[in-house]
């Protein structure tokens, strides 16, 4: 059975268990690309070679889908001219996901062997040898897995695409989503803007409103007392019309000649009234009123008084109102 492995293998099974790659000696120089990969190496049955050339096969499938997308690749080139484009593609976009940032040279990959065998030496010496057989065993299979390092990695190689005009794609790409970025952002600071503003602008309707509804309610209040003033300057006005108030005030009273102010009602000065009144009311001063009520003196002078000061009291509430209303006016 033959299976399509990407744009550059295919994959034939034998009998189930044998697996080869065509074209046959790309798929077996392809593991020199798997430089990052620590492949789960099993024996028998063919499966080492295979699983060495999977990983291969994989990664330069990989290699080549990366850097079809940028600049589409016409063949399927070596793995020396496809690990270079890669790494000069990876050093200005970056590395996708997957792969590594760089494909390693051979010469780094035999760095990588002979420290794994320093390491090995230097174990050995400190702690002396396995003398398990299945102990010598682990030791001689990672020997060869280190071994395999020394065969992987590329030499040389040529870059394949236009690297300048990529970065200068990249470049265009970037300065496009800065800006579509900065725009979004803006975009989104205004949008912050508008909205407290229309905050703003109903916070101030609401408080014009609420100032001109004070302003209703002080304007009906100063009506209220203004009408309430008018009404009591009126019903002043009908009180003194009618002769309800006398404005003539009482200026002067005589025991003895009577008062000639008060109600038209002549008090006599009779001495009989006067001395028949104890001795203590005589000396204090009191007087016998037309009613038989009796009066101090000092009682009747203050009597002009007390009227005198109610139609103050009367004309100051007026003033008042007027001050009110002409305030009114001129709001």
């Amino acid at each position: 059975m033959v299976n399509k492995q990407g744009d550059c293998f295919k994959l034939t099974i034998l009998k189930g268990k044998y697996y080869s790659y065509t074209p046959n000696l790309l798929a077996s120089d392809s593991i020199r690309l798997a430089t990052f990969l620590t492949p789960h190496y099993q024996s028998g049955n063919g499966l080492l070679a295979y699983q060495n050339r999977k990983d291969g096969v994989e990664t330069y499938e990989k290699i080549k889908k990366f850097i079809d997308s940028y600049q589409k690749l016409n063949s399927c080139p070596s793995v020396n001219d496809l690990g270079a484009t890669y790494n000069a593609l990876a050093a200005v976009v970056g590395a996708p996901s997957g792969l590594p940032q760089i494909i390693k040279s051979n010469s780094e990959m035999k760095t990588i062997r002979d420290n794994e065998f320093k390491r090995a030496l230097d174990y050995r010496t400190k702690y002396g040898t396995n003398q398990s057989s299945s102990g010598r065993r682990s030791e001689a299979n990672r020997a060869q897995q280190n071994e395999m390092k020394a065969h992987r990695g590329i030499t040389g190689g040529r870059i394949l695409i236009d690297i300048q005009s990529i970065k200068q794609r990249v470049s265009n790409e970037k300065r496009i989503a800065e800006e579509k970025r900065v725009k979004i952002e803006l975009d989104r600071e205004l949008k912050i803007i508008e909205e407290k503003r229309i905050i703003e602008g109903k916070r101030i309707a609401k408080e014009q409103k609420r100032i001109a509804e004070e302003k209703i309610i002080s304007d009906q209040k100063i009506a209220q007392e203004l009408i309430l003033i008018q009404n009591q300057s009126i019903t002043f006005n009908e009180q003194t019309n009618s002769g309800d108030f006398n404005e003539t005030p009482i200026t002067d009273v005589n025991v003895n000649s009577g008062c000639s102010e008060c109600t038209g009602t002549e008090i006599r000065s009779d001495p009989i009234e006067v001395s028949s009144m104890p001795p203590s009311y005589q000396s204090q001063g009191y007087h016998k009123m037309p009613d038989g009520s009796l009066m101090k003196d000092s009682d009747m002078e203050k009597e002009p008084l007390n009227n005198n000061m109610k139609m103050a009291g009367i004309a100051g509430i007026g003033i008042i109102g007027l001050l009110l209303y002409t305030r009114s006016v001129k709001k």
